[in-house]
């Protein structure tokens, strides 16, 4: 599937408790999915980040321990990334990834289809066109010649263009599921699972990406994911957390903050970090 996540604003977001989604088909299991440009019609961002007013920085408590949280102040609005839209809204003050209702909306995040489109002209990124989907517009991407949709963890699908009678093959999702309000997007092979993050084994059975030992964890060279702890990767000891992003202290096995100042590198436009217990 679509990787999402660029390296950087995956360790950034490492601590954030924000939900926590498994995309086994991109290669980055076990992290929230975020987009950059395509969650409305094909790419409705502007790559200008939003004006108003921002919140004010946080550079002291709580005393901790926590996790990085990106505070925001423009309500029901999306939380933007080198001033493109993302799929974290603005929910009460806090960067959140929005829930799903349905594993219909799973699928479409997982396909990277946009919406509200009423021609091409409105799918505005290379490769996608507006295509019909349950009586509404939504920018979906053609299979390439070069790369098919399943080499993208993706299915064929044959649809309608929007308005239209002729028909195109888009790269479609099946797999993905609403569960509990996140999206689960489960592996179907090694392939698919990120050996980076230390998880390089797919379960078939749950569509989880696991580790079997600490050894793949250190592997990944990433700091706090040292100890293969059912099936995760997580810390030990503070000094795990040495050299990472946002964190610098263990937290119940997972890294995270010991107050607001170690919420030093942003992760969202116009939204700071902040220190807040739990996770």
């Amino acid at each position: 599937m679509l990787n999402r996540w660029t390296p950087t604003l995956t360790l950034a977001l490492a601590c954030s408790p924000t939900p926590v989604t498994t995309d086994g088909g991109t290669g980055d299991a076990g992290t929230t999915v975020v987009g950059t440009g395509d969650t409305s019609a094909g790419d409705t961002s502007t790559g200008v980040t939003e004006t108003g007013t921002t919140a004010s920085p946080t550079t002291g408590g709580p005393a901790g321990p926590g996790f990085c949280t990106p505070l925001c102040e423009q309500e029901d609005q999306p939380c933007r990334v080198d001033g493109y839209a993302s799929d974290f809204l603005c929910i009460d003050g806090v960067c959140e990834f929005s829930a799903c209702a349905s594993d219909k909306v799973c699928h479409l995040r997982a396909a990277k289809w946009g919406g509200d489109c009423l021609d091409n002209s409105m799918c505005t990124k290379s490769g996608y066109m507006c295509i019909e989907f349950e009586g509404e517009g939504r920018c979906a991407p053609l299979e390439d010649d070069m790369i098919g949709c399943a080499d993208m963890g993706l299915v064929a699908q044959e649809v309608m263009l929007f308005g239209s009678i002729e028909g195109v093959t888009v790269c479609a999702d099946t797999a993905a599921r609403c569960v509990d309000g996140n999206c689960f997007f489960p592996c179907k092979s090694d392939a698919e699972c990120p050996a980076d993050q230390g998880r390089p084994h797919c379960d078939v059975g749950s569509g989880e990406c696991r580790c079997n030992d600490d050894a793949e964890c250190l592997a990944s060279g990433t700091p706090g994911l040292v100890a293969c702890v059912a099936g995760t990767c997580g810390c030990n000891v503070d000094a795990d957390c040495a050299g990472g992003t946002n964190i610098d202290v263990c937290v119940d096995g997972k890294c995270g903050c010991s107050s607001s100042a170690a919420c030093n590198v942003p992760v969202f436009d116009n939204a700071v970090q902040a220190c807040v217990p739990g996770g």
